[in-house]
Order: C-alpha cells, then sequence, then structure tokens
C-alpha cells in the first residue's frame, strides 16, 4: 500500500475480493513460492504494509518473476473477525471517503503458473513462516482463512481452473511436470530450505501449524513427506 505519511503505521489485515492465494511460483531454490492470481468470485485475507511510493522500484527489482498490478480499493476490505486501531487509521479514512488517489493498494502476481512438482515442492519451513505471520496478525482463525483460500497444495486445484484475465503464461496439463504419485509437500524442518524461516520456532509451534492444516487441507497434508537428506 502507498500513502502519504505511513511510516508510523503497522501492517494492516485485509479481506481481498476477486483474488486468491496460490503456490505457484517456482524458486532457484529448489521450492515453489506463493503468489496470487485474479479469480472471479475468489475471495483471499491477506496484509499490507504501508511504504513510500519512492520505494516502489526497489520491491519490483526484488520480486523478479512477478508483475505488479494495482488492487482496485472497492475489493479491499477489512477483515471482519478482526479489531482495528488508530494505526490503521490511513486505510480505513481512504476506505471510508472512497479515496482512490492518496492510498493505492498494490500486488505482485507471478509472470507464469507453475504448480507445485516432486523437484520444486511445497517446503514445510516456508509455509510454517507464512502460518506464523497469520497468527500473529490475525489468531488462528485467520490462517485458517488464508490456507483454505489458497490453490496449489494438490496440483490439480491450478491446472483444473482458468483466471479470467489470461495476460500471464500458464503452463497447460498435458505439459504438467509432476506425477500424481510423486508428493510435491515436503516436512523440511529438520534441514530447512527455505533461508528465511526461524527452525527453532517452527519446531516449537510444528504441532499446532500441524493440526491447522490437518483440519484444512486433509488429504494433500497426508501426502506430505518427510525431506530426504544427503550425508
Amino acid at each position: 500500500m502507498t500513502a502519504p505519511e505511513t511510516l508510523k503505521s503497522t501492517e494492516i489485515a485485509v479481506q481481498i475480493s476477486g483474488i486468491e492465494p496460490v503456490f505457484a511460483k517456482k524458486s532457484r531454490i529448489g521450492m515453489t513460492a506463493m503468489g496470487i492470481r485474479r479469480q472471479e468470485g475468489a475471495s483471499a485475507v491477506g496484509i499490507i504494509i504501508p511504504v513510500a511510493e519512492k520505494h516502489l522500484p526497489k520491491f519490483d527489482r526484488r520480486e523478479q518473476g512477478y508483475s505488479r498490478i494495482q488492487i482496485n480499493l472497492d475489493d479491499v476490505d477489512l477483515v471482519p473477525f478482526l479489531d482495528y486501531d488508530e494505526s490503521h487509521k490511513i486505510f480505513v479514512d481512504a476506505k471510508n471517503n472512497n479515496d482512490h488517489e492518496s492510498v493505492r493498494i498494490w500486488a505482485y502476481l507471478p509472470q507464469r503458473i507453475d504448480p507445485p512438482t516432486s523437484d520444486h515442492p511445497i517446503v514445510q519451513s516456508y509455509v510454517d513462516t507464512i502460518l506464523r505471520g497469520c497468527i500473529d496478525v490475525g489468531g488462528e482463525r485467520f490462517a485458517r482463512e488464508f490456507i483454505q483460500s489458497t490453490k496449489g497444495w494438490n496440483p490439480e486445484d491450478l491446472l483444473e481452473d482458468s483466471s479470467e484475465e489470461e495476460t500471464f503464461e500458464r503452463k497447460s496439463c498435458s505439459d504438467s511436470m509432476y506425477s500424481s504419485t510423486e508428493s510435491v509437500w515436503v516436512d523440511d524442518r529438520h534441514d530447512p530450505i527455505y533461508i528465511r524461516g526461524d527452525p527453532s520456532h517452527s519446531k516449537k509451534n510444528a504441532s499446532r501449524f500441524d493440526r491447522l492444516l490437518r483440519t484444512c487441507t486433509p488429504d494433500t497434508f497426508e501426502e506430505r513427506i518427510p525431506l530426504e537428506t544427503t550425508e
């Protein structure tokens, strides 16, 4: 979110219409990262972070493989089950005043949709980092909303759905590089692949995170396998 005088503001939990989170961006470190895609009828929770507009080019350089798009302020709402305080005033005022100029919401979409594969799986150290952020901002209910709205836990979810706005390259089902007999989700807590993760926090909260995942995505969670390491 770009807006004037935002340096003292905090992250804001929101609900966005018309987009859904997806596991769809292959990383150079051998995992599949998150992104979002436009999807009519979809809705997802997320977090917007205030930044100065002058810093956007820095984010654009960092988010290689993604394209920045603007999200209509009308499609962004506060999360109904959360409480808000004065630190969220900039966004709330813009929303109430229909101010589309002072506050603008940006998001990064993957330039192609690549479902997770056994070569580039979903890694638990990355999932734990996301769930930690969800719980810190909105508790377990927010985390459950995120898990349930996310596509790509099962790669077939991304291959059978089609986005209305097909401006990004998409891998076809016949060209997909995964086998339904191979797991695309690995538990790497003992040897984290995601370098920004917190191994001690993941291990301490493993049972809590696993309970949420098992409840919200039971079929694919049961297919998660331990990461095989070589000595």
